[in-house]
């Protein structure tokens, strides 16, 4: 078969992971004998066999029990697609031997002694290490040039293989030293040959979701292609040199994706940060005339929507109207709830004021209840964090739970209550949505704190606020544990929080703005999405249709 791989390569780039599908393809194409020149004085593969036969046989004598002959399942000799006819299958546990590292406890790690290399090692070589001062079996030691294969872990990340180029070292469980019989393999093309194999190794993984592996006899029993040494080698060279333009296209496309970013966050926060009058219309005339290019992908619509929820916290998406003022009984309660200092905050219509969050509710905030899942239905269903962390509610995410929850109970939703995520990542904590749905049907995690507007605040006006980027960042700053995965924010930060308060007719024709634009953002999302998909299903058609 003839490959240009510049055909592939341009077809490719240009979908969601293309340079990643490209890597894998061109594994692909190495183990089908695609990007290799033949040399009818290549001595056939089949004279290899016999040296790894030879040498498995002597170790077995020289260690019984070993690198004894393995009984390998009958699924093992199906062959995966036709090799050239130099070429043989052989199955990895007849290629060589399978030593397992050694399992570590946390208690066992230091700060001084030989590195333990773990998966995370494997995949990233600034990864820090840790260290082991203590005597272990030589069969865990490693050293450079070793070869090893990752059989545990997250399937796409953890699996594959490795040719050891770091310190001497200890090797950690869940990744096996393969000792290889008779000299048979180039270990760079072994690499190729296992890696190109991902999606076999990761199908016969065990587990659930997140952590898998493969046990050694499935991972003994998988075939890989063995061809002649001299064409291995001639491989590796031409993968060494499509890998280093997958390199160099990669690098492109990261910074030319890093200035589209920067220019799209750019127009979208002078869009978002611009006051009045001529500003305003000059920062909307830069995102108009070049919305193809600013808006071109699904994350760049979240951007613009985050510009428009501060538009509309700011008063520049609708006409004012001087005429419309709080009422004396609302001027009053807001007077009491007022933000002391409100440099710091944007500038707001004449009509409008800065009041804290504590001064708005008719309910709240109280935290959830996150009672253990059972795995059949029952008569309560807990929400999960995810059923908010888009800022919108989503009722597909909850758990069942076995567990007795009066009717009375402030832990039932009910339609319009307010919820803020008090624990998650800094980019997420304090993200709210608001439950539409049945009264009585869901109850919240303990990582969502629940409020309930008062009858003078328009409950999806106080959610456009809570999730414009004022308040975000309000949450951002005064979360506690920022260092860890889990920011959080409490319940004082939650009532201090400054919100912008419009007369309430001012607040309905905001959410009915908000609202139309918003679904007009859908609509342009959607349609990104499906464009990127178009091109991702394109690429893989090629792929496969070049690969059969």
């Amino acid at each position: 078969m003839t490959v240009e791989p510049s055909v592939l390569i341009d077809s490719l780039s240009a979908s969601e992971g293309g340079v990643a599908r490209i890597r894998q393809v061109l594994l692909e194409f190495a183990v089908r004998g695609a990007l290799s020149e033949k040399d009818s004085g290549d001595p056939p593969a089949r004279e290899l066999l016999q040296y790894a036969t030879k040498d498995r046989t002597a170790q077995a004598v020289a260690a019984p029990g070993r690198s004894k002959r393995r009984t390998l399942p009958r699924r093992s000799l199906e062959a995966p697609f036709a090799l050239p006819v130099t070429w043989e299958w052989i199955a990895i546990g007849d290629a060589m031997n399978l030593v397992n590292g050694r399992a570590f406890k946390p208690s066992h790690w230091g700060s001084t002694g030989l590195p333990i290399v773990r998966i995370q090692n494997l995949n990233n070589s600034s990864a820090p290490f840790n260290y082991c001062s203590f005597e272990v079996a030589p069969k865990f030691h490693l050293k450079p040039g070793d070869f090893l294969i990752s059989w545990s872990g997250t399937p796409g990340t953890s699996f594959g293989a490795f040719i050891w180029e770091g310190p001497p070292g200890i090797l950690n469980q869940h990744i096996f030293r393969a000792e290889l019989f008779g000299g048979i393999y180039n270990p760079k093309f072994l690499r190729v040959a296992i890696n190109a194999r991902l999606d076999e190794m990761i199908a016969r993984a065990h587990g659930g979701v997140g952590l898998q592996h493969i046990t050694k006899g499935e991972l003994e029993s998988m075939l890989i292609p063995l061809p002649p040494l001299a064409e291995q080698k001639r491989i590796v060279a031409k993968v060494d040199h499509l890998m280093a333009l997958c390199d160099d296209l990669e690098a492109k496309q990261t910074k030319k994706r890093d200035l589209a970013t920067q220019s799209t966050y750019s127009a979208v926060t002078a869009l978002a940060s611009a006051e009045r009058g001529a500003e305003l219309s000059l920062a909307w005339r830069r995102v108009a005339s070049s919305f193809q290019t600013l808006v071109s992908t699904p994350d760049d619509v979240r951007n613009l929507r985050g510009a428009v929820a501060e538009l509309a916290t700011k008063g520049l998406l609708t006409a004012q109207s001087e005429k419309e003022r709080p009422a004396a009984e609302l001027t009053a309660k807001l007077d009491a709830a007022s933000v002391g200092d409100t440099s710091t905050l944007p500038l707001l219509p004449s009509n409008w004021l800065w009041a804290r969050l504590a001064g708005l509710l008719a309910f709240g905030p109280k935290n959830g209840y996150s009672p253990k899942a059972v795995e059949y239905p029952t008569d309560v269903k807990a929400l999960t964090l995810s059923a908010t962390t888009s800022g919108r509610f989503a009722p597909q995410y909850f758990k069942y739970i076995d567990e007795e929850i009066p009717k009375d109970s402030d832990l039932w939703l009910r339609d319009g209550d307010v919820l803020i995520q008090r624990g998650n990542t800094l980019d997420y904590v304090g993200i709210a949505a608001v439950y539409r749905g049945r009264d009585a049907e869901f109850i919240y995690p303990d990582l969502m704190i629940k409020i309930r507007a008062a009858d003078f605040v328009d409950v999806d006006f106080l959610h456009i606020a809570l999730n414009a980027r004022p308040i975000r960042d309000y949450f951002k700053a005064h979360a506690s544990g920022t260092s860890g995965t889990m920011p959080k924010i409490n319940q004082s930060v939650l009532l201090e929080t400054p919100i912008p308060v419009p007369p309430l007719a001012e607040q309905k024709r905001i959410v009915a703005k908000v609202d139309h634009l918003m679904s007009l953002l859908d609509d342009l999302e959607a349609k990104l999405h499906k464009q990127e998909q178009t091109a991702t299903r394109l690429a893989e058609s090629l792929a496969a249709a070049v690969a059969a």
